[in-house]
């Protein structure tokens, strides 16, 4: 038999056409602490208007202070070398070293070889190699300033180069990513503080606009350092989440215990002692299995392990069995217990009161029914320069999760379920909720709330950059100062080409001096920021963020659930239209208002099924109407919820406004059935029925209906990503950070390399 080749890298493993062994992505963290705060550098706003009220006393603020201690070179003694000649001869010379103080300027671009390849054989992954499990974002910019012909260039230059990669036709022309995308968005730029565009796509801002205001050259390091530094870098998950069906696991356990129950020799119609006790407690860890909002008490768990030993005294013929039950209670109360897990300290502060899916309770939010329920934290784990606290600032609310740290960016709502027509074994993620509190005010239909938005959206990320920047032009003026600050006879003794070039460098370092104090005045001012990543493309990020996670956990498909089947059902508003802008209606459509205020269906997709849409097209996947479970269509009692238009006057508003759905009929009345839950047993199905209504607040009433597999009363046609087992290798490989127009790539034949 020949030897199997064992992958000798990521894109070998791809290759060979498996999926190379994955290890779950860590989910929390923990970190150093930022730096403590900004310097004290804000009160120069207060300093007077001119400049050299700011100069004067800025001297003794620690960022002014230490930008004024650049010095020149060590001293350099000038000798002549050849005659003195001056353009007035009756004007003396100092030492006769004049002469050899003019300077000239070299040339301003140095060329050099394009360093592309790098990029082309670790795309999108900072030119280090790519690994199974690693980097999720990776950056255009980065290639792109790898791929530039020039070590060094004026500014200008620079900002044209980055300023034509905003293009559609730009793809990677080989390697393992050939044919995708490397457009690089100007919203990547402006997060890096590299350069801002206004809409006329002038600069307007940012590290190359300073270098070219002051007719500075760049060299590439300086950009590449500057673009490792990407606030992608520190974009972790806090994974909020109990296991796949921990009410199931206690049903399960339930019927375990009827069955055993069955073999006692006892007379029907007596009661059994202690039974009574242990489907309490089961039926109480259920309660907690639904809401998932805490441990399972330990008054719960030792009065079924206590009731389980009594029964095992009373009926010894059963006690192997009762002995079994036993473990799987203790097994399954110590892995939802174990869901405890400790959050990350995020800016040394800690964020106590999210140990479990925090609020699964918000059943207005989230799909019913399913299992694995999850709750993703996208914050950011880095420093935050220059602002005050070291938080984002929410303009409107705050955030749901991370309160204490305040780093929150986004947050999504899913589940998965079996799907037996995606084949045996495969598996649906369904996304009920996504949510940024930090970026969604830009969005408002409130002016106060976007103008307070966007006045608080200040760049924290590199600002030292520009000051860095002038810094180190100041000691190259310095140092070509210092000879003429050594001549005896001052100005009097230079020749008049030497006069001017005197005078050019002093105008030069009072501009480069303005200029950095006015960049240190700004950088002052950010007592809070609303600008944290992804400020325009967080619902993108976050579908990334899931495609990633459905490849590592080998699930196939993935849908947005409809507005029309969650939120309008359960908390229409009728003069708001953000549900169906995010999450659309059944065929993934959104809507809008015409100019006389008429409802019209888009012709587009919403923006989250937008995503999966070219998603779809660009890796080969499948987006498609397609069955997703509205519960597990494996266990055939469900447990229903009957919300009726006769009971919900806001149901009624939004089936009559063509914005909900109804699933049956029963005379005039309109009727939706929500699935709450499903188990295997009729017996289980009652004592889960018991359980919600015990945990949670319904809105109709409970029944319980026996479906098989392939009833269509278990599904709903919705838009939905499928992809096969090939296809989920693709979303392993690093992810262009953001979107253009929700896009990754350009082609659909892709990947021929290494698949």
């Amino acid at each position: 038999m020949a030897e199997v080749k064992q992958p000798q890298s990521f894109i070998e493993a791809l290759q060979q056409g498996g999926l190379p062994p994955m290890e779950e992505r860590p989910v929390v963290v923990a970190t150093p602490s930022d730096e403590e705060g900004p310097s004290a550098i804000g009160g120069l706003a207060a300093l007077g208007a001119t400049i050299l009220g700011a100069t004067a006393l800025g001297r003794r603020i620690p960022a002014i202070r230490n930008y004024f201690k650049t010095t020149p070179k060590p001293k350099i003694d000038y000798l002549p070398n050849k005659p003195v000649v001056s353009s007035n001869p009756d004007i003396p010379t100092a030492t006769g070293q004049s002469t050899d103080l003019i300077t000239t300027t070299g040339k301003e671009l140095v060329a050099g070889k394009s360093k592309f390849a790098t990029a082309l054989n670790n795309p999108l992954n900072f030119g280090e190699p790519i690994k199974p499990g690693g980097r999720l974002f990776g950056s255009a910019a980065y290639d792109r300033a790898l791929e530039a012909p020039f070590d060094k260039a004026p500014a200008q230059q620079w900002i044209r180069w980055f300023q034509d990669a905003n293009r559609g036709d730009l793809t990677y022309p080989g390697g393992p990513l050939q044919g995708v995308s490397r457009r690089v968005s100007p919203e990547e730029l402006t997060e890096l503080n590299l350069v801002n565009f206004d809409t006329a796509q002038k600069p307007i801002s940012g590290f190359l606009k300073t270098a070219a205001d002051q007719n500075i050259p760049v060299d590439r390091d300086s950009i590449l350092s500057m673009i490792k530094r990407s606030p992608i870098n520190n974009i972790k998950t806090l994974r909020l989440t109990v296991g796949k069906d921990p009410a199931g696991e206690f049903g399960a356990i339930r019927n375990e215990v009827a069955r055993v129950a069955s073999k006692f020799n006892l007379p029907l119609a007596e009661p059994v002692p202690y039974l009574d006790d242990v489907y309490g407690s089961l039926r109480r860890a259920m309660n907690k299995g639904i809401v998932q909002d805490g441990d399972i008490p330990p008054s719960v768990i030792n009065t079924f392990q206590n009731s389980i030993l009594e029964l095992t005294k009373a009926h010894p013929e059963q006690a192997k069995e009762l002995s079994n039950i036993l473990i799987q209670f203790n097994r399954a109360t110590g892995k939802y217990n174990a869901a405890s897990a400790k959050p990350p300290a995020i800016n040394g502060k800690q964020d106590l009161n999210n140990y479990y899916p925090k609020h699964k309770e918000q059943r207005s939010y989230h799909l019913d029914g399913g299992e694995n329920f999850t709750e993703d934290v996208i914050f950011y784990d880095g420093p935050l320069p220059k602002v005050q606290g070291s938080k984002f600032s929410y303009s409107e609310g705050g955030p749901h999760y991370l309160k204490n740290s305040g780093r929150e960016l986004a947050f999504v709502r899913y589940d998965d379920l079996p799907n037996p027509k995606l084949g045996a074994g495969k598996r649906h993620l369904r996304v009920s909720e996504v949510q940024s509190d930090l970026h969604s005010p830009q969005f408002s239909s409130n002016k106060d709330t976007v103008e307070k938005y966007f006045k608080k959206k200040v760049v924290p990320f590199n600002q030292d950059a520009n000051v860095q920047l002038l810094q180190n032009e100041r000691s190259k003026i310095l140092t070509k100062l210092a000879p003429y600050q050594e001549l005896g006879r001052g100005q009097m003794g230079l020749t008049r080409p030497q006069q001017q070039e005197l005078a050019k460098l002093k105008y030069q370092l009072n501009e480069l001096d303005r200029n950095a104090l006015g960049q240190l005045i700004k950088q002052g001012t950010i007592d809070a920021t609303t600008a944290g990543p992804f400020s325009r493309s967080y619902n993108d990020m976050v579908v990334k963020n899931l495609l990633r996670s459905m490849a590592e956990r080998r699930v196939n498909a993935i849908s947005i659930v409809p507005a029309s089947m969650n939120q309008n059902v359960k908390m229409f508003a009728k003069n708001k239209l953000g549900n169906e802008m995010n999450y659309g209606l059944q065929d993934g459509k959104g809507l809008a208002r015409d100019r006389n205020g008429k409802l019209v269906k888009s012709s587009k997709y919403s923006a989250l099924n937008e995503s999966l849409n070219k998603i779809a097209k660009q890796y080969g996947a499948k987006f498609e109407m397609f069955p997703m479970p509205k519960s597990n269509p494996l266990k055939p009692y469900k447990i229903i919820e009957e919300i009726t238009d006769t009971s919900s006057q806001s149901y009624r508003d939004a089936l009559d406004e063509g914005r909900a759905i109804f699933n049956n009929k029963r005379g005039k009345t309109r009727i939706f059935e929500n699935h709450l839950g499903a188990a295997e047993t009729e017996a289980e199905a009652e004592m889960l029925k018991t359980a919600i209504n015990e945990s949670v607040s319904t809105r109709g009433t409970l029944k319980i209906v026996k479906l098989n597999a392939d009833s269509p009363k278990n599904y709903e046609m919705v838009p939905t990503l499928v992809a096969d087992d090939a296809t989920l290798q693709k979303f392993l490989l690093p992810q262009k950070a953001y979107m253009y127009e929700g896009g990754l790539v350009e082609n659909t034949d892709l990947f021929k390399s290494i698949l």
